[in-house]
């Protein structure tokens, strides 16, 4: 057996232990204790290699001395799918044409890790994915498991991401034979079989690789590829994200918008974005203001349920300039056509045509100069008398003044 540790090929040395366990949706974790001469090691960070079953890096280690020359490392390393499950980061896809092929190539542009994917992971994703703070092992994992799909890890360490067989072997003897409710299970000696493999149309679902009186054994589960893989809720209930207006649209008579998400260290590239239902005061009949958040405005998106297809418009929050909203003494209202600008000294209306109905009196008092002025005509009519009574002098100038 060769082993590697950072390239350097290992020498004079006994395996007391030997113990590697593969599982789906499960880091693959190697146990390890060697026996030999040399003393000195630097083992802090350093990958490990075993033939062509293991490749990954040393998270723990012991070295002891025993006896007059006994010298031991005890050594315990996972596969390079514990990478993915060291930081925890934040992204959300709402492009319901993104695959699930898509999302894993990019997260996994961030690793230097060799991986392949199923050609079956090139299916849509059809719903709106949010990574809230998890790793992204922990995230592809949940994705991956809404389409009975996996991650796991085969021959050299290379991570695979969907059910399927990339490898084929068989069993012409084993020691033992099992049947279970999972599927068939096999102890075989003298021959090594991971994950991605196939046997007789079944999938090595499971392997456990272990030396005992130093021969190598095989002890594996193999299944049907059409097997229930466990769903992963979400932990999205509750939580609110910043995003950005870039659309008002109406969508069946319903008013929605849509947004770019504001993440730290995540650029939301979608170009299908999701049309999303806002809340804002407002009635059927049209009573009081309807206020819409516009296009560059920020607002907060909120999850009321773990579907993150549930998102909502919750309100407008950290925009620019919005310290105005804290004076009292000003308002506006704002349409195409029209503009209601009040503050505390001036009522303004600028549209294009007034129309006022009352069905008994206007009564309008002025303290200081009233001035009521037309470019064209200036038409006052009543079907009675109208009356003009001033205590001082009443003018009027005009070219002629006509008496009908």
């Amino acid at each position: 057996m060769k082993i590697e540790i950072d390239n350097n090929e290992l020498k004079d040395y006994t395996i007391d232990r030997f113990d590697i366990s593969f599982d789906l949706n499960k880091h693959t974790e190697l146990s390890l204790i060697l026996r030999m001469d040399k003393k000195n090691f630097d083992l802090d960070n350093k990958s490990i290699k075993v033939d062509n079953i293991f490749y990954g890096n040393i998270y723990e280690y012991k070295m002891a001395e025993y006896g007059y020359e006994g010298f031991y490392i005890e050594i315990m390393a996972y596969s390079l799918t514990k990478e993915l499950d060291r930081n925890l980061k934040t992204r959300i896809y709402q492009d319901k044409e993104f695959t699930y092929m898509n999302i894993i190539n990019q997260v996994m542009d961030e690793y230097n890790i060799k991986y392949i994917c199923s050609e079956k992971l090139k299916k849509k994703i059809n719903k709106v994915y949010f990574q809230d703070n998890i790793t992204d092992y922990e995230f592809l994992k949940r994705i991956l498991a809404d389409i009975n799909e996996a991650i796991f890890v085969s021959y050299n360490g290379l991570v695979v991401f969907g059910i399927d067989t990339y490898g084929y072997s068989e069993i012409s003897e084993y020691k033992e034979k099992r049947i279970t409710n999972k599927g068939v299970e096999y102890l075989v000696e003298n021959k090594v079989i991971l994950q991605a493999d196939s046997i007789d149309n079944l999938f090595v679902l499971k392997s456990h690789i272990y030396m005992h009186n130093q021969i190598l054994n095989s002890d594996i589960l193999l299944s049907k590829k059409n097997i229930e893989i466990e769903k992963i809720r979400s932990n999205v209930k509750g939580r609110f994200i910043e995003a950005k207006v870039v659309d008002l649209i109406d969508e069946n008579e319903v008013a929605k918008m849509k947004v770019s998400f504001l993440i730290d260290g995540f650029s939301d590239k979608s170009i299908n974005k999701k049309s999303i239902c806002f809340s804002t005061p407002y009635s059927k009949i049209h009573t009081g203001m309807y206020i819409t958040p516009e296009i560059g405005d920020k607002v907060d998106v909120y999850f009321p349920s773990d579907n993150e297809d549930d998102m909502k418009v919750a309100f407008c929050i950290n925009n620019d300039k919005s310290s105005i909203f804290l004076n009292k003494e000003y308002k506006n209202f704002l349409t195409n056509d029209f503009s209601m600008i009040l503050d505390k000294k001036d009522f303004k209306l600028i549209l294009n045509d007034l129309n006022i109905n009352i069905n008994n009196n206007l009564n309008l008092e002025v303290k200081e100069f009233t001035n009521i002025k037309s470019n064209n005509k200036l038409n006052l009519k009543s079907d009675k008398d109208i009356q003009i009574n001033t205590i001082k002098d009443l003018v009027i100038n005009a070219t002629k003044i006509h008496n009908n």
